[in-house]
């Protein structure tokens, strides 16, 4: 986890060293390819993905955890043209002038998005490049791979925010001592549960990964969790929910035993079927109750997506936001 943004920005030198790390590490990515061979300025289509990044950006600034850090990586194909002994220092040149200018571009596009000028004072940027040495598809022949080598990726790292509990005003004086009503570390079990997507992405052709960001609500005791459900998909088709916004909140589910709104850390996996629309994600959820045989399943609302296709999980998890759990009372 990140540490609170304006803590990170009043010391420059863990900020590299973050960013450097994000280069490397991060699971959280949104790409941009198909660049003409050695160009690196942005195609409109380029250029209208890069506003959803901006307006990603601008999104997470809603939630607990806003994206404090990115690391703007530059690729490049292999320069056939160039002769053997000028290739790589060309290749690395190419990358670093395609992560330059995206790292620019989205400042800039993130500074004309509402509410987004703000949001570009908070977010550390930095352009990295590896040349071809990080090829999504080795030994391309065609021109359809080669663009596919040929590619900008925005690696994400958020940072946690502690956000307050929201009480109505008091009718009397308060008594001393906690109101364990009021306490987000007293969770009580509930058996009513709503589900909503705030946000996520899958990225993949045949076999890829998903983050999605997810809240779950305890009907019966007022409170929240936000959760995180990170897999590794198989896609037919352009991935369903690719960059998915929030969606509406599910039809309230009932659990087959009490659980506390922080509990539904599990094993999960999760299919979607559909177009560029509002869809539904069936999310599974396994080894969740002491009786459970078969996969708990809700069906999660989505956000608009412009992918279209099949994508289903292995091996993912459904893992709460540490100190996310919130009390809403009502008047």
């Amino acid at each position: 986890m990140w540490p609170v943004p304006v803590n990170v920005r009043l010391n420059p030198v863990v900020v590299n060293q973050l960013l450097d790390i994000i280069a490397t590490c991060s699971n959280e990515q949104i790409e941009l390819d198909d660049y003409p061979e050695y160009a690196h300025e942005l195609t409109p289509k380029q250029k209208q993905r890069l506003r959803f990044i901006a307006e990603t950006l601008v999104r997470s600034f809603m939630t607990q955890s806003p994206i404090a850090g990115i690391a703007v990586v530059g690729h490049a194909d292999r320069a056939l043209r160039k002769p053997v002994h000028e290739r790589e220092a060309f290749e690395d040149e190419i990358s670093k002038n395609r992560a330059i200018n995206a790292d620019k571009a989205l400042m800039d596009e993130l500074r004309r998005a509402p509410g987004g000028d703000k949001v570009a004072g908070l977010v550390n940027a930095k352009p990295t490049w590896v040349g071809s040495r990080e090829l999504r598809v080795p030994n391309a022949t065609t021109e359809a791979a080669m663009r596919m080598n040929r590619r900008v990726v925005f690696k994400f790292s958020r940072c946690l925010v502690p956000q307050p509990i929201i009480r109505p005003p008091l009718e009397m004086p308060r008594p001393p001592g906690p109101n364990p009503e009021d306490d987000p570390n007293t969770v009580f079990a509930g058996n009513h549960f709503k589900i909503k997507m705030m946000g996520g992405t899958s990225a993949g052709l045949i076999g890829g990964a998903c983050h999605y960001d997810l809240q779950i609500w305890d009907v019966d005791n007022f409170r929240l969790a936000a959760y995180d459900f990170d897999a590794v998909i198989l896609t037919i088709g352009f991935p369903p929910i690719t960059d998915t916004g929030e969606g509406d909140w599910s039809e309230t589910f009932t659990t087959p035993n009490f659980i506390g709104v922080d509990q539904f850390n599990a094993p999960a996996t999760h299919e979607a079927v559909g177009a560029a629309n509002l869809g539904i994600m069936h999310l599974s959820i396994e080894q969740l109750f002491p009786s459970q045989r078969l996969p708990f399943q809700i069906d999660v609302p989505t956000g608009f997506s412009k992918g279209g296709g099949a994508e289903s999980s292995i091996g993912g998890s459904l893992t709460i936001v540490r100190g996310s759990v919130r009390v809403f009372r009502g008047p």
